[in-house]
């Protein structure tokens, strides 16, 4: 309740175009006062709440926020009943209820917003652009009202959405092109991609992958980070899901940068073995490990640029001498030594010799 007093102070002043002060004066109170009202951090004493009130002609209710409370609870029912008839597959029950709230609360932007949507996609257009065509004028003019004047970001982004999808649908690329550039790039989609989008052709397919690239290169280092404080049993079975995932995305051994995970995965799991008193499976997994992180260290030397021939990865490329290290070894070194500290020791023969193999393959630099 306070915070709609105090909001409602304010909004109430400026409409009016009265200031702190003549409010103040009018009230027989300090412009202080009337400032600490407005920013929530005070209440007016109850004997002012009538006065306030007529000085703006209002009734007190509205002064308050009573009649918010109520209007905020239907609000969100409209919004709650919108979801679930579009849940159900009936877009015109939707259509019709959204039409209904907007008419009974054409100010809130929520409601606005939910407008919006339904007059885009607006289910007596079946086709492309869809409702675009029949409602352009209306929806770029409240979108830019949403985008103008909400403090809402969410709100605001979802207005330019709104926007870009009209332009693109009615064939105005470069407006559509325009409102791209207020969209930060994200994992889900790049702004470039956004501009393609509806276009077919060799330029679309390589910024899909190129978003695809970004998506892999985010995802598989997280499921190494997930894998962290779980119990060798546990982290077996992510790391296999993160090896098999790779393997999924490359076909002809197109692994590239990916090489290191697949080496440290592998190598990884050996060492859960090595905790479990799996001795054979250990070896297994650190051998493939090993040989994976031979051919990454190899190319890492070569600083060769790698070009993809995977299909999702085809024509990406990436630069091994662009992937930073911290340690003054190579990454076969490294593991070496994570296997040479493993507690408990190992004293399986047949599994140091399988790591004396590798030395050879290690490299350390000052």
């Amino acid at each position: 309740m306070n915070n709609y007093i105090a909001e409602n102070i304010k909004n109430l002043r400026l409409q009016r175009g009265i200031t702190q002060q003549k409010l103040a004066e009018r009230l027989g109170v300090s412009a202080t006062a009337v400032s600490k009202w407005e920013r929530g951090e005070t209440m007016p004493d109850i004997m002012l709440i009538i006065p306030i009130a007529a000085v703006f002609g209002v009734s007190t209710d509205i002064l308050l926020g009573a009649d918010k409370e109520v209007n905020e609870k239907k609000i969100l029912e409209y919004i709650t009943e919108k979801i679930r008839l579009k849940n159900i597959g009936d877009d015109f029950g939707a259509f019709e209820l959204i039409n209904r709230a907007y008419k009974e609360f054409p100010h809130d932007w929520r409601i606005i917003c939910e407008y919006i949507y339904v007059l885009l996609y607006d289910p007596n257009y079946k086709d492309e652009p869809f409702g675009a065509g029949v409602h352009f004028d209306e929806i770029i003019c409240l979108c830019q009202r949403v985008i103008d004047e909400c403090s809402v970001q969410k709100l605001r982004f979802d207005a330019l959405d709104y926007l870009f999808s009209v332009y693109s649908w009615t064939g105005k690329k470069d407006l559509a092109r325009a409102v791209c550039d207020y969209f930060p790039d994200s994992l889900y989609q790049t702004k470039q991609e956004m501009i393609l989008t509806g276009c077919e052709g060799e330029e679309f397919t390589i910024q899909l992958r190129k978003t695809i690239s970004e998506l892999v290169y985010c995802l598989v280092p997280k499921i190494t980070h997930l894998a962290q404080g779980l119990t060798p049993e546990q982290q077996i079975v992510v790391y296999k899901k993160q090896i098999s995932l790779i393997e999924l995305i490359f076909e002809y051994e197109d692994y590239g940068f990916f090489l290191f995970y697949l080496g440290r995965s592998n190598c990884m799991i050996a060492m859960c073995y090595l905790w479990l008193e799996d001795m054979e499976s250990a070896m297994k997994f650190a051998k493939k490990g090993l040989d994976f992180l031979v051919c990454c260290d190899d190319e890492w030397k070569k600083g060769e640029i790698v070009t993809h021939s995977s299909l999702l990865f085809k024509g990406i490329t990436h630069n091994p001498c662009e992937t930073s290290k911290s340690n003054n070894e190579n990454w076969v070194a490294y593991e070496l030594k994570r296997f040479d500290n493993f507690e408990p020791k190992i004293k399986n023969k047949q599994f140091l010799a399988i790591l004396e193999k590798y030395k050879p393959f290690a490299e350390y630099t000052k």
